[in-house]
């Protein structure tokens, strides 16, 4: 939207200001009226920034018009405030609230700009983190989350994988973590850990997080073709609204004895503006619920060894101009002594830096609104060992202690143009790019007499991946709109290093590693729009995941989750699915409800498939299917006041070895009552989660998870000036409970009091 008022800004300032002065001569009259005022508009497309000819222009007394080619419009109303909404086929609604003057020193001409959104189909739940409250979008805002990780666990169809306080890993839908993308602005970043200790979500912190766009299931190719769904985290940019400006913030949250600070500084001038972060978090260790509750014996009051600290910074410039905009951007995050007990390691160090160039044209032409190039680099690095383990006790790779180091780098380029009328749009997206993944690890006896060992884990394996996407929309009537996604991956890969691929050598005979793939995947979607506040959504996708690196060259890779060690399969197949989503979507004076219906059946799915005793390999088995519901309500109850919910539920069958698929969350349903008023927003929300006892006993070992009930309560109050004050205390009942998806039943943290002061200035 920033780059959007910067093009409208550029490109409508000589016909904009040739439109008022026309006015102006126009209504040279109206002094002698005395009870009208000329009110003067233009209308212009909120991505491209080109003016709107036919928009229809109404007035709450009934006056009309239309713009004209110019994006122009011209209302003669009375004083006082009105409100003028805008429609056309193929935008967004749009009311604005004006103040009409009678004084004549105010001037005779009211000006207003209106920038219309195209109506596309979303197919992306967007949750906005740092809206204002009288925003259109506050329906989803998350609130000022103090961690992201809080904002995505707020989506429906949505769980965390937790391996400790730290970096936790999102699933959607019953799918797993490697079959979610998860990318920064469109950019592909791949963690350098083979535990998966450094998942992406985890490299953008709140401050610089603006929305996240959650994709359930492959319907929207234009960033991925992953079978679970993609999460796009789009960052803030510069903003040329005042000279000087930015935020600071402190909090403290109970449980582990969070304590964060967070800045934030924007400067612009004339048509450059800079936007600089830096934010500070460490935690001690984490304290559960109350577990006496369920077991009748006392609960340790810390889980020792689960303390993290790190530090983000990010940098971002831009100049704007009336056809050309350019960016230049540096997010960097840095993690040190972050304790991981369910696993055998803890991470020491983790480093990631992330590089971006950007331009985008907005050209005066008739049919092409724009075209983007963004080029980056990013590079992961992370260590881990277990010096501060007794490594004589545990029941894995006994009296061993095992250093490891893992390390990614990625190459890419982005680059869209797209092209349309109020009508159809049609959007073309190149997205190339090269990752270079190499991790190994040592062996290091505590009896002096057992020699050191030496092991890759992943052997520089490289993967340069070429993907062509075309994105089309058309309104086929006024009430039935359709959206069409192909996309076509080509990739190639291969192992580099030597003792990678002697390992490799070893485990499948003389096979050549390297291995092309070249997979396309479709998707239709079809919008009926039976009245302005009821629509019925079709959706079908046929799409296709390239295995990754892991899956096709890991090699002896502990996964505590099962207690099974890993190993890659170098001619590992494309894993195939087809989706069917029906919903049902009603909204009307602030009420809201929604199904959705989704069934994924997963061809040649990637598992793990036993070998003997506790090692595994990689394979693609016939099939497996997830199918589920959800559903959602909003209503308000009073002036200010609402009350919303949700509930999910995902059924997965593994088909060919007849079992349930693993690590399917459980039902859940969540209940909330929000108020808001001008100074104050509090809430209170509940979440039931039922117990999961569908369990997988042949592919890999999986126990039970027994139900369990939360209340959380929050509040932002709006102090003296630019102070806001944040409260609230998660788990209110203090109770002892772990996720289904948590590793080693990993639980979840107790009673926790959030409080954070933000200044803005």
């Amino acid at each position: 939207m920033k780059a959007s008022m910067t093009s409208f800004r550029a490109l409508s300032l000589e016909r904009f200001a040739c439109a008022l002065l026309m006015s102006a001569l126009l209504c040279g009259g109206a002094f002698a009226q005395g009870s009208q005022t000329r009110i003067v508009g233009l209308v212009i497309d909120a991505q491209s920034g080109r003016p709107l000819q036919g928009i229809n222009v109404l007035a709450d007394d009934d006056a009309g018009t239309v713009t004209d080619r110019h994006g122009v419009f011209a209302l003669s109303l009375p004083p006082g405030q009105r409100i003028v909404r805008l429609s056309a086929v193929g935008y967004g609604p749009q009311a604005k609230s004006i103040a009409v003057h009678a004084d004549p020193s105010q001037g005779l001409v009211d000006t207003i700009r209106v920038s219309l959104t195209p109506r596309v189909i979303e197919l992306a739940d967007q949750i906005v983190i740092r809206a204002t409250r009288d925003e259109p979008t506050a329906a989803h805002r998350a609130g000022h989350v103090m961690q992201t990780m809080k904002a995505i666990d707020a989506a429906q169809g949505v769980a965390l994988v937790r391996r400790a306080n730290f970096g936790l890993d999102p699933s959607i839908r019953g799918t797993q973590p490697h079959q979610v993308g998860v990318v920064i602005e469109g950019m592909k970043v791949f963690h350098a850990c083979v535990d998966r200790m450094d998942p992406v979500t985890s490299y953008v912190e709140t401050e610089n997080l603006q929305r996240l766009e959650i994709t359930r299931g492959a319907f929207d190719l234009t960033q991925g073709a992953a079978v679970g769904g993609m999460i796009n985290l789009v960052t803030e940019k510069p903003s040329f609204d005042a000279a000087f400006s930015g935020h600071s913030q402190v909090g403290f949250e109970s449980a582990a004895s969070h304590r964060f600070s967070r800045n934030v500084f924007n400067l612009s001038r004339g048509d450059f503006a800079l936007r600089s972060s830096i934010s500070f978090r460490r935690a001690g260790d984490l304290t559960t619920g109350d577990r006496s509750r369920a077991s009748g014996s006392p609960a340790p009051v810390l889980i020792p060894n689960s303390q993290f600290a790190k530090y983000n910074y990010k940098v971002d410039v831009t100049r704007r101009g009336r056809h050309h905009h350019f960016e230049l951007g540096l997010l960097a995050d840095e993690a040190w002594d972050i304790g991981y007990p369910a696993l055998l390691m803890d991470a020491r160090r983790a480093s990631s830096h992330l590089a971006h160039v950007e331009h985008i044209w907005a050209p005066d032409q008739p049919l092409l609104s724009s075209v983007r190039t963004k080029l980056y680099l990013s590079d992961v690095d992370h260590w881990m060992d277990d010096e501060d383990r007794d490594v004589t006790q545990r029941r894995v790779m006994r009296d061993m202690h095992m250093p490891m180091e893992g390390h990614a780098r990625t190459w890419g380029l982005l680059q869209s143009a797209q092209l349309g009328s109020q009508r159809q749009t049609l959007r073309f997206v190149l997205d190339a790019y090269q990752v270079q993944a190499f991790a190994d690890m040592e062996m290091i006896s505590v009896r002096p007499d057992v020699t050191p060992m030496y092991l890759v884990n992943i052997g520089d394996a490289r993967r340069r991946h070429l993907a062509i996407t075309a994105d089309y929309q058309r309104w086929l009537t006024p009430r039935l709109q359709a959206r069409a996604n192909a996309r076509v991956d080509a990739a190639d890969q291969d192992l580099h290093d030597t003792i990678g691929r002697q390992q490799m050598k070893a485990t499948w005979g003389a096979q050549d590693p390297a291995h092309r793939f070249a997979t396309p995947s479709l998707s239709l979607t079809l919008v009926y729009r039976r009245s302005p506040s009821s629509s019925w959504t079709f959706g079908l996708s046929r799409s296709a995941r390239l295995p990754t690196p892991l899956e096709s060259y890991g090699f002896f890779l502990f996964t505590p989750a099962d207690n099974y060690f890993y190993t890659g399969r170098p001619d590992l197949g494309v894993e195939r699915s087809r989706q069917l989503e029906l919903s049902w979507d009603y909204a009307h004076d602030g009420r809201r409800l929604t199904l959705r219906l989704y069934d994924n059946r997963i061809y040649d799915y990637i598992t793990g498939v036993v070998q003997e005793s506790i090692f595994k390999t990689y394979e693609n088995i016939d099939a497996a299917r997830l199918w589920g519901i959800e559903v959602g309500f909003a209503t308000p109850l009073a002036a200010g006041l609402i009350i919303h919910g949700d509930a999910s539920y995902t059924y997965g069958r593994n088909e060919s070895f007849d079992e349930p698929l693993p690590f399917v969350p459980p039902l859940e349903a969540r209940v909330g009552i929000t108020h808001e008023s001008p100074r104050v927003l509090w809430g209170v929300n509940s979440r039931w989660v039922t117990r999961q006892d569908r369990v997988a006993d042949q592919t890999t070992l999986e126990d039970e998870t027994p139900a369990f009930s939360l209340v959380d309560v929050r509040a932002e109050i709006r102090l003296w000036g630019h102070y806001r004050l944040d409260v609230g205390i998660d788990n209110l009942f203090d109770r002892y409970y772990w996720e289904h998806l948590s590793v080693g039943n990993f639980p979840s943290p107790g009673r926790n009091l959030r409080v954070g002061l933000e200044f803005g200035f």
